[in-house]
């Protein structure tokens, strides 16, 4: 029994939540996540342009185009 309790504590005293390469996993996914939303951002951004009230936005574009409208 004394064992176990031994065993016990020693498991305790870990602490993933500290350790550096899950620190180091968590940066990754957060700069991960960052990149993601900054690149989808600017990607949208240079897709976007002004259209005058008298056209669509879409105007000119066929599905599955290759060139620029």
């Amino acid at each position: 029994m004394d064992m176990l309790c031994r065993r016990a504590s020693l498991a305790a005293e870990h602490n993933i939540l500290m350790h550096p390469f899950h620190i180091l996993g968590l940066a990754g996914v957060k700069g991960g996540s960052l990149f993601s939303a900054m690149h989808a951002s600017l990607v949208t951004s240079s897709l976007i342009r002004e259209s005058t009230e008298n056209e669509s936005a879409n105007e000119g574009y066929k599905f599955s185009q290759e060139e620029e409208t």
